[in-house]
């Protein structure tokens, strides 16, 4: 018997037996899906947030490695390489769904140009000028800037190198980044600055940079400070801060603070005159090579006056005596390899040479008559006015020791005025005569154990000395050429 179709569909809509498992999948997986929302909504980005943090820190440490590398180059010259982790990557999901990965890039900021004028070096007139001798300022540097744009802290960080100093921001003011303040510029009267230069642009996941030498020294040079010498450089200090570093400095004193919005601010700092400072210019290359060339020559030994590249030297007729000069960039650094040579070299050897690794090349002069001269010595790869080093030779004529019986000492020589001089000391224990062809008086008598110096005008003489009747020494000695 058939069931009438009204009551078959009304008996299955009464029917409730699978109700249940429905409703209770349907709970099932709106909760999965709220579990996963809040997982998503929520956790991943806090994971993501301290992996962003972990990832700062990271590069903070870096950047200091990348900090140290670029003071050890600049102090030895090697060059060293230091990796940098621009990128990131979070933490790999299963089912959750990370954002792309931040981009972080590393790179050179704008140039800052430092100044110090009127200072004394060595006898260089090249550190009394303002700039390099081409109107161009003398000494430029760049900042080495990190920058990164997660995708959950607030505040992005920046890491920057300037000074030698590394300073970290996150969204507010700079600060160290070991949390002190920034430092006394001219501690103790030392200056010591890290001038950077170069190109690079690096972004990804991971950039190694090689850090070159540019102008490199372990060594300081002395300088002395006379009419308005003024340090100008950027600083991260405030104003305030600033002035309280130099009060109670007796050395420098804080003259100006000037507040700029595209870079750092700058200080003009007057250093007292009269007094004497050590400072040391180096400068360093980062993604590029470069070289500082031979910008001056200048003696080895103390010069006659300050700013004046001339020195003195004593020398004897026929005896070679040494000097050397050196070649230093415009950072005040040795040059290596640089030729120099002797342009009135008569009796200069050798001609020409070239700068060994410290920057010096050594010459020696030998004359053959008293006459005074000036000895310049140059280097021809130097276009700036500061090419040529002077040394002023005063030449005497030397003494010559006669041979005795070593019971008196004879010596005769000429002085720088012509005279003939003649020295003879008595080591008897009676008196011994000396007779002298020009000088009136002679024979004259020489106690025991006594020393006298017989000079005679006009330069020629004939001398014997005897003791009773026997002769010591005898000879003629000409000065008058």
């Amino acid at each position: 018997m058939f069931e009438p179709l009204t009551q078959r569909l009304q008996r299955l809509s009464e029917d409730e037996r699978a109700v249940s498992p429905v409703v209770g999948f349907v709970l099932i997986f709106a909760l999965i899906m709220l579990v996963f929302t809040i997982y998503q909504a929520d956790v991943v980005p806090a994971q993501n947030e301290e992996a962003e943090f972990k990832h700062s820190q990271t590069v903070e440490k870096q950047m200091s490695q990348l900090n140290d590398a670029m003071t050890a180059v600049s102090a030895t010259g090697a060059s060293r390489s230091r990796t940098i982790a621009t990128g990131m990557q979070y933490p790999s999901r299963a089912l959750a769904i990370n954002p792309g990965p931040p981009a972080g890039s590393l790179r050179l900021g704008q140039k800052n140009t430092i100044g110090l004028r009127e200072v004394s070096v060595d006898g260089s007139g090249y550190w009394d000028e303002a700039d390099d001798g081409s109107g161009e300022p003398a000494f430029e540097s760049k900042p080495v800037v990190y920058t990164v744009n997660y995708n959950n802290q607030q505040n992005d960080p920046r890491f920057t190198i300037r000074n030698g100093q590394l300073f970290r921001q996150y969204g507010g003011s700079e600060a160290l980044s070991d949390g002190g303040q920034a430092g006394d510029p001219i501690p103790d009267k030392q200056i010591d600055l890290v001038l950077v230069d170069g190109d690079i642009s690096r972004s990804g996941q991971s950039t190694s940079v090689t850090t070159s030498e540019v102008s490199s020294s372990a060594g300081y040079l002395t300088a002395t400070t006379h009419g308005d010498t003024v340090l100008t450089f950027p600083t991260t200090l405030t104003q305030s801060e600033a002035q309280s570093t130099f009060n109670g400095k007796s050395y420098a004193t804080l003259e100006g603070y000037n507040s700029r919005s595209d870079k750092p601010n700058t200080i003009d700092v007057t250093l007292t005159s009269g007094e004497q400072f050590r400072f040391r210019i180096t400068k360093v290359s980062l993604g590029s090579d470069g070289n500082a060339p031979a910008h001056e020559v200048v003696p080895t030994e103390d010069t006659i006056a300050p700013d004046t590249p001339t020195a003195t030297l004593n020398a004897t007729v026929n005896e070679s005596v040494s000097f050397s000069v050196l070649v230093r960039d415009k950072y005040g650094n040795p040059v290596p390899g640089v030729e120099v040579e002797a342009n009135n070299g008569t009796n200069v050897v050798p001609d020409s040479t070239t700068t060994d690794d410290d920057g010096e090349a050594t010459f020696s002069y030998t004359p053959t008559a008293s006459a005074n001269r000036t000895v310049n010595i140059t280097a021809g790869e130097v276009t700036s006015t500061y090419d040529t080093a002077s040394y002023d030779v005063t030449v005497e004529e030397g003494e010559e020791t006669v041979s005795t019986d070593n019971s008196s000492v004879v010596k005769t020589g000429c002085a720088a005025s012509g005279n003939a001089s003649l020295i003879v000391e008595n080591t008897y224990s009676h008196p011994v005569e000396v007779s002298i062809s020009t000088r009136s008086g002679s024979p004259f008598t020489l106690p025991p154990d006594s020393k006298t110096t017989y000079t005679v005008g006009g330069g020629a003489m004939s001398y014997q000395i005897t003791n009773n009747t026997d002769l010591i020494a005898s000879g003629n000695l000409d000065c008058s050429g």
